[in-house]
């Protein structure tokens, strides 16, 4: 079976913000989103069936991300 796959790279002004953002995702990563932090950065890679699942799949995480980021007081 096909599959589509996206890899994101996620910057941060510091590795305990990368970290800490990272770790407020993980409960809804599970499955759908492998996540690596890597010095400042955070590394996202999802694969899907199909791309209209992948969009999915992102649209979920950014939403999460976006609130993570708000929550942390952490601005882009």
């Amino acid at each position: 079976m096909a599959t589509v796959s996206c890899i994101m790279k996620l910057d941060y002004d510091g590795q305990k913000k990368a970290e800490a953002v990272a770790k407020a995702l993980e409960p809804d990563n599970e499955r759908y989103i492998e996540v690596d932090v890597k010095d400042c950065s955070i590394h996202c890679y999802a694969e899907a069936d199909n791309p209209l699942s992948l969009l999915h799949t992102l649209d979920d995480f950014l939403a999460c991300l976006t609130v993570a980021e708000e929550t942390l007081g952490i601005k882009k």
